[in-house]
């Protein structure tokens, strides 16, 4: 058969003949009709290390329609990749970005392209999700020839830069995805072949030990082993063993050494722990690494466990079908054997998946689901703007096929349809506004679970149907949103508590925080159900018997006599509320809430008795209750006629997040919080004659222009606070609120003594009702380096209040 090169030869020798005498360059049309119209992009590595420093070389060969004056070209990728954001600022700086041009050869004859030079920017939202991050090349003063070269540095480090920060985590196929404006009227054409990355993990940095907080005696207590790097990236293929060694108090219960699987995860299941009465520590030491310093868990084994054991779920996980990273089977082998979760929710954006690949999601789901040991559901996400009520989930509890993307009318239960894959450039409109969603399942509540949720398009509590809303979402990769639970309480909403991951990085089940958009943890859900199936697990969600971690192994028990959290019940006269926390860093603050706000409250540092010389400086809150809320802290205390003896960080999601000594008198610090809080433990001499002066900057999210000066927040872009030793020992706590969303900073006194991590008690309530009908009481917990965790609430109805008049 004839190569292509003599096709065109052949071709180029006929249009020759036909055309006769003309006048072209010498040689080009053959060259220009063997090049791809849009033009080949390619780069220089095909395997990076998640979270390093690289310099990266995109090489863009323009095609065979070359680039017109002032036209414009695009690299562009996925919006939940955390990839440091480029700066075109400083040369010398981190994350440079710079784009050359590159003349290829000419023809005999053929003109040099005129473009004078390229202008480069980044721009966060620079094109149509999920390719949302986009480097722009401007064209300017000219055009470019078909064979030039556009290249793009990616952390140039030609002038001293230590070049740019990777995404932190791993992905199979991260993509740079092109796109060429051809004519110059901004109009975009993809350029075939993406180019596809290998992001792997670094070297193993910590242990991991996740698994129940509590189980009844003689149940199977399963935990899962595994070997992360310093970003929380699952190693693969390690060469060592671990050394699991369980104790009561100090007495040694069990001591194994595991050797890890030489090939694949690093990753191990231990289900034959002893069942002892009582606490015991699991703690796990990596003997072949130097380094890693060992971890600890804790398992309480309780005679009046409320389940045969803590089931821990993740409800909420995005797979690559729609955007999230790597396929659902490996979100959900990740979720079962390295977050040893016991619940997953494979969940789709609906309006943008595809009907094949929703097909191969829920056969996945089915492949997974294993009663008594993984439940697995399919979940629709409602991605309806907050106009519309916001996003919501959409949870399949029973065997029977979803009836989404539709239903037995042929009907699609989507928001829209607006995909990639779509034809057409008009969006089909389904089920809008979230009236149509409820309408779409409500003949069958007892099989579906509606849970509203703050992502990208935040719910917005106008909106309720309680026969098919029984659990909001109040933590995930997103942030904490305390104020979220508290607001629907206020409305009288029977609604109880979850929190999952809104997983985007191909991490469930409690991951690790990424940098910029999802900043911390993501969040789990606590379950108090009988036995691990579908049906006992979909029976316990809708009966709200439910707790919220912000990712944490921790657990919280609630009763009112034989009645337990997310319980509706009638009580006559004064209630007893009795709790008890599990917890693994100690808990800082207890409370509990009503519709009213803060109920009850304790303070264990002051239980345990404050230190005269430790006090601790503590912020935290978000600026907006939407997508890009974070708030960007840069400040410094300062410690005037006081001796700084010592100092550590807590709270801090990432290395990226840092406090330093800034001087004799003065610790600097410089991190970001989504409704969470940092904070700064000091050591200090003379505090009563000490002068404490807090300052700094509020910024946030960087669309276009330099991330290194985060866009100061308008109602709050500074903070000058000064307060005095003798205030602080008068009052033990003090606290500023500067606006935002719960924005926040503080000086508290804190205890030298270790704080609890297991406690109970029980408060009174008095008999009065709120404005519905019944009151609302819900607990609520705070570790030291906080992490959170709030039960469902408790909905009682007294049936005799205090004094007439008196129901609030």
């Amino acid at each position: 058969m004839p190569s292509s090169s003599d096709e065109t030869d052949a071709r180029a020798a006929k249009l020759n003949a036909r055309l006769g005498a003309y006048v072209a360059p010498r040689d080009l049309y053959a060259k220009t009709k063997t090049l791809p119209f849009a033009g080949i992009i390619r780069c220089h590595v095909d395997c990076v290390e998640a979270g390093s420093w690289q310099e990266i070389l995109l090489d863009y060969e323009v095609g065979a329609g070359g680039i017109a004056d002032g036209a414009t070209f695009k690299v562009t990728f996925k919006f939940y990749s955390d990839w440091a954001p480029f700066q075109t600022a400083d040369p010398a700086a981190a994350n440079y970005l710079s784009a050359d041009y590159q003349a290829g050869p000419l023809a005999a004859g053929q003109s040099p392209a005129s473009v004078q030079y390229l202008s480069v920017r980044f721009d966060q939202k620079g094109h149509e999700r999920p390719f949302q991050k986009a480097v722009i090349v401007d064209i300017v003063d000219g055009y470019l020839n078909a064979g030039d070269h556009i290249l793009i540095r990616l952390g140039d480090r030609r002038g001293g830069g230590p070049g740019t920060r990777i995404q932190t985590f791993i992905e199979d196929h991260f993509r740079f995805r092109a796109y060429v404006d051809i004519l110059g009227t901004s109009r975009f054409v993809a350029v075939p072949g993406d180019v596809s990355l290998r992001i792997s993990a670094g070297p193993a940095a910590r242990v991991v030990l996740n698994g129940p907080r509590f189980a009844r005696p003689g149940v199977p207590a399963p935990f899962h082993l595994s070997l992360q790097d310093r970003w929380g990236n699952i190693v693969s293929d390690y060469e060592g063993a671990v050394r699991l060694s369980l104790y009561e108090k100090d007495e040694v219960l069990f001591s194994r050494d595991i050797t890890l699987p030489s090939q694949g995860w690093a990753a191990i299941a231990i289900d034959d722990l002893p069942s002892v009465l009582g606490e015991q520590r699991l703690v796990a030491e990596a003997l072949q690494a130097r380094g890693i310093a060992p971890t600890e868990a804790f398992l309480s084994v309780l005679a009046d466990a409320p389940a045969p054991r803590t089931f821990y779920a993740d409800l909420h996980v995005h797979a690559h079908d729609t955007v999230g990273t790597n396929s659902p089977a490996y979100n959900a082998a990740f979720a079962r054997d390295i977050g040893g979760i016991d619940v997953f929710g494979y969940t789709a954006n609906d309006f943008q998946i595809t009907d094949a690949n929703w097909k191969d999601g829920v056969e996945t789901v089915k492949m997974f689901n294993e009663p008594g040991r993984f439940i697995a559901y399919p979940v629709q996400e409602w991605c309806g703007s907050s106009t519309a009520g916001g996003d919501h989930k959409v949870i399949f509890l029973g065997d029977e096929p979803p009836a989404f993307p539709y239903n037995s009318k042929g009907e699609h239960n989507r928001t829209l349809l607006w995909n990639e894959d779509m034809k057409g450039a008009s969006a089909d409109l389904g089920r809008w506004p979230v009236e149509e969603l409820w309408d779409a399942y409500l003949d069958r509540p007892d099989t579906h679970l509606v849970i509203p949720h703050v992502g990208g398009r935040r719910y917005i509590a106008d909106w309720h149907h309680p026969g098919l809303e029984r659990l909001v979402e109040i933590a995930s990769a997103w942030g904490h949103f305390h104020w979220l639970y508290q607001d629907v309480i206020e409305r009288g909403y029977q609604l109880g508590v979850c929190a999952n991951s809104d997983e985007h990085r191909g991490r469930p089940a409690g991951g690790p925080p990424g940098v910029q958009v999802f900043g911390v943890r993501g969040g789990l859900t606590g379950i108090f159900a009988e036995s691990l199936d579908r049906a006992a697990i979909g029976k316990a969600l809708r009966a709200r018997h439910t707790f919220a971690t912000t990712g944490e192994r921790t657990a919280l028990i609630v009763h009112c006599g034989d009645r337990i959290q997310g319980d509706a019940f009638e009580h006559k006269g004064p209630a007893e509320v009795s709790y008890r926390f599990l917890g693994d860093i100690g808990w800082d603050e207890l409370a509990a809430f009503d519709q009213n706000g803060l109920l009850w409250r304790r303070n264990l540092h002051e239980e345990l008795g404050l230190s005269d010389r430790l006090v601790r400086l503590r912020w935290g809150g978000a600026r907006i209750k939407d997508r890009y809320r974070w708030a960007s802290w840069n400040g410094r205390i300062r410690i005037l006629n006081g001796t700084i003896h010592r100092f550590s960080a807590s709270g801090f999601e990432h290395a990226e997040e840092t406090a330093w000594r800034a001087g004799p008198t003065d610790i600097g610090f410089r991190s970001e919080t989504y409704g969470d809080a940092d904070s700064i433990e000091i050591d200090i001499s003379n505090l009563r004659a000490a002068r404490f002066i807090v300052e700094g900057t509020i910024g946030g999210f960087v669309k276009i222009g330099d991330p290194r000066k985060p866009a100061p927040f308008i109602h709050q872009p500074d903070f000058h606070w000064e307060v005095s030793g003798a205030e602080l020992l008068d009052k033990d706590e003090l606290r500023l609120d500067l606006g935002g969303t719960d924005l926040f900073i503080a000086l508290e006194r804190l205890t030298a003594a270790p704080l609890p991590r297991d406690i109970s008690g029980c408060f009174p309530v008095e008999p009065v009702n709120g404005p519905f009908g019944f009151r609302p009481v819900y607990l609520f917990g705070r570790q030291r380096d906080d992490a959170k965790i709030w039960s469902s609430a408790q909905f009682i109805t007294f049936t005799e209040t205090g004094m007439p008049g008196q129901d609030r």
